[in-house]
């Protein structure tokens, strides 16, 4: 019974240490160098984006579901004022690239949607991965501001008029 609490004492002690590791993103902070995986399977860096536009990082629960086709669909249908004010639109889930893949074509999405099925991304942006979730940075590569549990059918809409 001590060998598994032990075990179990060490586990938690790694897993704080895990997490200390990671500080999450503030307003006002330069984007954590991170890394993603696209609905392609490759690497994706969000800092590909800076110096070149500003990048909407949008998370959402679940592909296929009532109110993240709704948010995606609005991102897709608003992608041209979001480019004409000088940002890139990013769609952040926990589900796997081959079914970000088939969201991505039935529902002719126009942009870059990453995997985060263990919220790594997430949790370095500072939001919760299970939430709907935006995290607006700068041409700059500074976090602008992040918006927590935004409404799915109507955050498109309000937050160009914030940018």
């Amino acid at each position: 019974m001590l060998k598994r609490m032990g075990c179990i004492a060490l586990f938690c002690c790694a897993f704080v240490a895990c997490t200390e590791d990671i500080k999450p993103a503030k307003a006002g902070e330069p984007l954590p160098a991170i890394v993603g995986v696209d609905e392609n399977g490759a690497q994706h860096a969000l800092s590909l984006y800076k110096d070149k536009s500003g990048v909407v990082i949008f998370f959402f629960p679940k592909a296929f579901t009532g109110g993240c086709v709704c948010e995606n669909a609005g991102f897709r249908d608003y992608i041209g004022k979001y480019s004409d004010k000088g940002y890139t639109i990013v769609g952040i889930s926990r589900d796997i690239p081959e079914t970000l893949v088939k969201f991505k074509q039935i529902y002719r999405l126009n942009y870059t949607m990453l995997s985060d099925p263990d919220d790594k991304l997430a949790k370095s942006l500072g939001v919760n991965g299970g939430k709907r979730d935006t995290v607006v940075v700068g041409k700059d590569g500074l976090v602008i501001k992040i918006y927590h549990d935004v409404d799915a059918p109507t955050h498109h809409k309000s937050l160009i008029g914030n940018l």
